[in-house]
């Protein structure tokens, strides 16, 4: 994912409530949001030039996110994907702080990135920018692009913002939700990250849905899990000028181990 706005035990009714962006090169093999047939207990879309998730759900409601970190230069070629990391936490059953310790110990072979992990209740942010690093995250309404958890960039603060509206004012609608996120606004250059890029290319990526010709945002997500443990999980697809290519929708109930 390149965007991501989670409501962690905001909402009375749904403690998990998460939507963000995925932005890639539309050159990029993917598979649409679906049950795995070689893991049937993931739910995820799948890159299939490396074979893992940006974000993922298991049948037990544990999830997980990640972003890349933005920094200059092509990750190392030996390093691992960074989807593994969303694969490795749902098919784990350590509790949260531990199953984040276990990754930020190899966190370090990896490109950048920041990783949000869930059971259905609890979350934790793990990060090897600048060093390994777990925060097990309080209750609130968390930003996330391609840095910092909350560090803010102009899509970031302003995605929250929407969110935080919208839930304020009644159940996640994933209608309402899709459309706070579906800003093409640049930001004003005196307020865009330098990530080192160049002015013209933070200005390009400033935008919390990404329209172009070669990259852009390639998909939606809306993720809820209300009090009862059901997880509904939408998803849409976008072409290369944003237009609508696809959508899928799951609902069902979580099975705790044990």
């Amino acid at each position: 994912m390149c965007l991501v706005v989670l409501s962690h035990g905001i909402h009375p009714d749904y403690p998990v409530v998460l939507v963000g962006h995925r932005d890639e090169f539309h050159s990029r093999p993917t598979a649409a949001i679906g049950w795995w047939q070689d893991r049937p207990d993931v739910l995820a879309g799948r890159d299939l030039k490396a074979g893992g998730t940006w974000l993922g759900v298991a049948r037990s409601g544990r999830w997980a996110v990640v972003t890349n970190f933005r920094q200059p230069g092509d990750p190392p070629r030996d390093s691992p994907s960074r989807g593994e990391l969303v694969t490795d936490f749902l098919g784990s059953a350590l509790p949260v702080g531990q199953a984040a310790s276990a990754l930020a110990t190899k966190a370090s072979t990896y490109a950048g990135f920041t990783l949000l992990v869930s059971d259905g209740v609890d979350v934790a942010c793990v990060t090897n920018r600048p060093e390994p690093h777990v925060q097990v995250l309080g209750t609130g309404t968390y930003g996330l692009s391609n840095a910092r958890l909350d560090d803010p960039w102009p899509k970031v603060v302003r995605s929250r913002r929407r969110v935080e509206g919208l839930l304020a004012k009644g159940p996640p609608d994933p209608t309402g939700l899709f459309g706070a996120l579906a800003d093409r606004t640049e930001a004003d250059d005196d307020s865009l990250p330098d990530t080192g890029l160049g002015l013209a290319v933070e200005r390009r990526l400033s935008p919390a849905f990404i329209a172009g010709s070669e990259y852009g945002t390639r998909s939606a997500t809306v993720l809820t899990i209300d009090r009862e443990g059901t997880v509904r999980i939408t998803e849409r697809r976008f072409a290369a000028h944003g237009e609508v290519t696809g959508r899928s929708a799951f609902a069902f109930n979580t099975i705790r181990p044990g």
